[in-house]
């Protein structure tokens, strides 16, 4: 409260003392309902438009599995994981790479850039590897139906090449058990595509030939070529 001694108003020390809401009184910090930035940017607007302290915007989650059951959403989940233990134990064993050794980094490099082996191709690799483990998080993906012409191909996934704001699409082949130990394989071919924007110049398991003759530019333009060196590097 205000008091007056004479002509002079006293008033309470700022230090002990917050400003009330707007009737002129004082109130003790203790009594004061305090909320962080973010808990008040949170609160939503009541009728009258003031802010709700009971109540908080609620987000809402992203559908990052369109389309697929939850069986399928864990099973994409769970290999999104080991696509991932995989690229980075590829990357820590190309941060390694002198050139020569480990002899397992010198035979893929061998096998799937166009037997190039130098120091300088292994750290070219390791780049784009390091760019597809930062980028994949924002992949979403759709899982398509058996009579979706996209799966008549058999193909078990595909992804639009270099395209923004598409999700990587999945046929219902991809969760077959011929795929078990591939389906990690599959989704870093897929990112590849995706936000490196290869294209499919050869596969190793359908024309061989063609892929043991391509040169290392080929190679490095190759979605599989990536897939390839990083699971046989495991």
């Amino acid at each position: 409260m205000f008091r007056s001694k004479g002509n002079t108003t006293e008033f309470p020390p700022p230090s002990r003392l917050i400003l009330g809401e707007s009737n002129g009184h004082f109130i003790e910090p203790s009594k004061q309902n305090h909320k962080s930035k973010n808990e008040f940017l949170q609160q939503k607007p009541t009728e009258s438009g003031n802010v709700n302290p009971s109540k908080k915007l609620k987000k809402k989650p992203l559908k990052k599995y369109k389309g697929c059951t939850s069986t399928e959403s864990e099973t994409i989940a769970n290999d999104i994981k080991t696509a991932k233990k995989w690229l980075k134990n590829a990357i820590k064993k190309l941060e390694k790479y002198d050139g020569k050794k480990p002899t397992i980094v010198f035979d893929a490099l061998e096998a799937h850039f166009g037997g190039s082996t130098s120091w300088l191709t292994g750290k070219i690799i390791k780049h784009k590897l390091k760019t597809l483990l930062g980028t994949h998080k924002v992949a979403g993906y759709q899982c398509l139906k058996k009579t979706n012409k996209a799966c008549k191909k058999g193909d078990p996934a595909m992804a639009y090449w270099c395209i923004p704001f598409t999700d990587i699409r999945l046929c219902p082949s991809f969760f077959t058990s011929r795929y078990d130990n591939l389906r990690p394989k599959i989704l870093i071919h897929e990112w590849s595509h995706k936000y490196h924007c290869t294209g499919d110049v050869a596969y190793r398991d359908k024309n061989g030939d063609k892929y043991r003759k391509l040169n290392l530019l080929q190679q490095l333009l190759n979605a599989d070529s990536y897939a390839q060196f990083v699971k046989d590097v495991q």
